[in-house]
């Protein structure tokens, strides 16, 4: 588990961890296809992609397993791209990704989430190397043409100057006023379990500070994990204000707003959450989600997860209630009332 070191941190709001973990390797992926891809035109062949990457341990819910995570620049060679086309629908390869070890295995993804991609790794604590056979899949149709990748490769460790929780680093005093209760370090779980701490986060608010989630605890939490383009989600929001006009200063909504429905993983922008909180009136924090909301939100409730879904936090930091969808806010009420 990536150790969320937010005691590690100087009065003035930076971190006084000054150095951090750098990664350079390359990795082939070698594409098998059976005889019916090969007579619908698709055929074997190979392509690298080469990592330049440096610690990154502001979003460890990101990977829960992942004992390190690295956020690294990607380049492949363009007389490869052929290859990778077959894969890929076409799309461009991602310019960025992260990387990540843990629970044996090497870890793998793009934007805001990682996958296992190699059930074992040989680590000797610089380097670690790659020897992976994937299984059998189709490329579009259950019962058509297959293919699989086979992995190798491997990166080494370095060290450099750097700031391991890159400016996501909560200030002493929050400029937008929010509490500062210098809660103890967290290092997990990042899952959401009734009765468990909810998992700590950091995110930007509207002062463009990093928050932390911890911060607030010592009062009812409700977080909505929100779309602005969600019908429901808005509905919420609008009808928040009376609610907490009767529920007092002990209840505090956070919002975890993402861009869209079709594209949460997006970055949600300054002027994103200065609309949503103009447009219904919010005085509460309403923060830029960093996959903390969808992930952890979607582990807890599976194909059942949408949004918005809802979370709700006691004083005592534990989650008491947690649903996806919206139906009042007496539902968030009949929580609290019952301590």
């Amino acid at each position: 588990m990536i150790p969320w070191l937010l005691a590690a941190c100087a009065p003035d709001g930076q971190s006084d961890l000054q150095k951090i973990s750098t990664l350079e390797g390359e990795f082939v992926w070698d594409l098998e296809v059976d005889e019916a891809a090969e007579a619908e035109g698709y055929y074997a062949c190979s392509y690298s992609r080469r990592y330049v990457g440096e610690e990154d341990r502001s979003v460890p819910w990101l990977c829960p397993d992942c004992d390190e995570l690295w956020r690294a620049t990607v380049g492949m060679p363009d007389d490869e791209l052929d290859c990778y086309a077959q894969l890929s629908d076409g799309e461009d390869p991602d310019a960025l990704e992260w990387l990540g070890t843990g629970n044996d295995a090497w870890w793998r993804g793009p934007e805001n989430w990682l996958l296992a991609q190699g059930s074992e790794i040989d680590d000797d604590g610089e380097t670690f190397t790659v020897d992976y056979v994937g299984e059998w899949q189709p490329f579009a149709e259950e019962d058509g043409p297959s293919y699989r990748l086979l992995i190798t490769g491997g990166a080494t460790r370095g060290t450099a100057d750097g700031d391991p929780l890159h400016g996501y680093t909560p200030p002493d005093t929050y400029t937008c006023g929010w509490p500062s209760r210098h809660a103890p370090p967290y290092e997990g779980p990042y899952t959401l379990e009734v009765g468990e701490l909810v998992p700590d986060g950091v995110f930007l608010d509207r002062c463009d500070e990093a928050v932390r989630l911890h911060d607030f605890a010592g009062q009812w939490l409700v977080i909505d994990v929100a779309a602005m383009d969600c019908g429901p989600c808005q509905q919420m929001a609008a009808e928040a204000r009376p609610y907490l006009a009767l529920a007092g200063p002990n209840v505090q909504v956070i919002t975890l707003l993402v861009p869209s429905l079709q594209d949460p993983f997006a970055p949600t922008t300054r002027a994103d959450i200065d609309d949503w909180a103009t447009t219904f009136g919010v005085e509460t924090p309403v923060l830029r989600d960093r996959g903390w909301g969808f992930w952890m939100s979607y582990a807890a409730f599976g194909d059942d997860f949408g949004f918005p879904a809802t979370i709700i936090v006691g004083p005592d930091g534990r989650i008491r209630d947690q649903w996806v969808g919206y139906g009042g806010w007496d539902w968030v009420g009949d929580v609290i009332e019952k301590g």
